[in-house]
């Protein structure tokens, strides 16, 4: 048995474009009009573009020699990578909502069972903001001074 794929005609590169629509979104101009009055998004056509004049507009922005260039006369690095990338072991993340759900509980009470000074160093390195992730913050500990007698 073959299967074959019909042959897409590129001769012509506009393609529609569209806009979404989110659920019962507002007329801007009139808010007692919905845009949207169903609880779907509704992608509503919004012209045409050229989308080999779009493909190729990124060009500069990936044209290595061109970019590497930049580098050496400026050495700015974020020119060459605006992050640096991550490479993680991420076969433990769990896989579906409910477990990650109990996973990030098990996290949050694990990092409150810490220290002040345990917790401020994991922020550090973590570089989070801990209110977002509902984290408890201990109050950092009062030094006691040495009085000598």
């Amino acid at each position: 048995m073959s299967w074959s794929r019909p042959i897409r005609d590129c001769s012509n590169p506009y393609v529609k474009q569209f806009i979404e629509i989110p659920p019962f979104a507002k007329d801007p101009n009139n808010p007692v009009n919905f845009l949207n009055e169903t609880d779907q998004i509704i992608l509503k056509e919004n012209g045409r573009i050229n989308i080999q004049d779009y493909i190729d507009s990124f060009a500069d922005s990936c044209d290595f020699a061109m970019l590497f260039d930049q580098f050496m006369k400026t050495q700015d690095f974020t020119i060459l990578n605006q992050r640096e990338g991550v490479y993680e072991d991420i076969s433990q993340i769990p896989d579906n909502y409910n477990d990650m759900v109990a996973y990030l509980d098990h996290v949050r009470s694990d990092f409150n069972d810490l220290d002040y000074n345990q917790q401020q160093v994991a922020l550090s390195l973590l570089n989070i903001d801990p209110v977002s992730l509902g984290l408890n913050l201990k109050d950092k500990p009062i030094e006691e001074e040495n009085v000598n007698g």
